[in-house]
């Protein structure tokens, strides 16, 4: 099923379960930086056979911490004003 016109659903995008593997791994280590396991050679051959979703969660995750700074920021220098 297409939604507007064109543009593929979101169980279209992620139509297997090692694109939302794939996704989830690069959703997850931005925020993890410090608390990263070693992959197995499997996962390792599944990033690079899907590397548009790790970077697409990567991505994703960047964006997410950049609004989680910008917002703590706003809080802090609204309350000084």
């Amino acid at each position: 099923m297409k939604m507007f016109n064109g543009i593929p659903s979101i169980k279209e995008i992620f139509s297997t379960s090692i694109e939302w593997h794939v996704f989830l791994e690069g959703l997850a280590e931005p925020f993890c930086w410090f608390w990263h396991k070693p992959m197995t050679l499997e996962e390792n051959e599944q990033i690079m056979e899907e590397r548009h979703y790790y970077k697409i969660g990567k991505a994703v995750s960047a964006t997410a911490i950049v609004g989680i700074f910008t917002a703590i920021g706003l809080c802090v220098w609204r309350k000084r004003k």
